[in-house]
């Protein structure tokens, strides 16, 4: 095994022994997820607020595949489990 591997092979065991060592993984604090308020935006903005709101508008009413659960499969039907 030459020194790079060695040192790699190393370091791998150091991360691995570091993100193993908590009895429990940590909570992330998440920020609160809020909706803008639009209506303090002056005139000239008007448009992207619009956009900005039709657009949120369309993800509501047709949202994204990976989103979409319409497909009918029960878990134990997915090929992929």
């Amino acid at each position: 095994m030459s020194e790079d591997d060695a040192r790699t092979k190393q370091d791998g065991r150091a991360i691995f022994a570091a993100l193993t060592s908590f009895e429990e993984m940590p909570e992330r604090e998440q920020p609160e997820q809020q909706e803008r308020d639009w209506s303090l935006w002056d005139g000239s903005d008007e448009a992207l607020a619009r956009a900005y709101a039709d657009a949120a508008e369309e993800m509501r009413q047709d949202p994204p595949l990976d989103m979409d659960v319409s497909h009918g499969l029960e878990p134990e039907d997915s090929p992929w489990t």
